[in-house]
């Protein structure tokens, strides 16, 4: 079983709050565009027998994905590395870094530089 968090950041999601409301169905538009995507993206890359279990949180990035990666007993988190301001964020990432502190389980980091051969 794979699961999929994409995180929302709280300040983004505040932000267009204010405007996205005022297109009729944006809820549902947005879901469908989402669901299109990962679909394309991932679900069609799946080895049969395999599950995907998709999530969308609003919150913080790396708190978020801790408090799921906890109450989802996960066994490995895999994230791809970003960042670039320090020494520690070129070497891994902000969100991958505090990760790799803080989670109770294994912490896979993927490397910008990582291409599908």
């Amino acid at each position: 079983e794979l699961f999929l968090i994409h995180i929302v950041p709280e300040s983004d999601s505040q932000f267009w709050k204010t405007y996205i409301y005022d297109v009729e169905d944006v809820d549902s538009k947005a879901k469908q565009d989402i669901d299109r995507r990962i679909s394309d993206a991932y679900i069609s890359k799946l080895p049969d027998g395999m599950t995907l279990n998709v999530n969308v949180v609003v919150g913080k990035n790396d708190q978020e994905i801790l408090n799921f990666a906890n109450e989802n007993k996960i066994d490995l988190i895999v994230i791809g590395r970003e960042g670039h301001s320090s020494l520690q964020e070129t070497l891994f990432g902000n969100i991958s870094e505090k990760l790799v502190r803080k989670a109770l389980c294994p912490v896979m980091v993927i490397p910008l530089s990582f291409k599908n051969k």
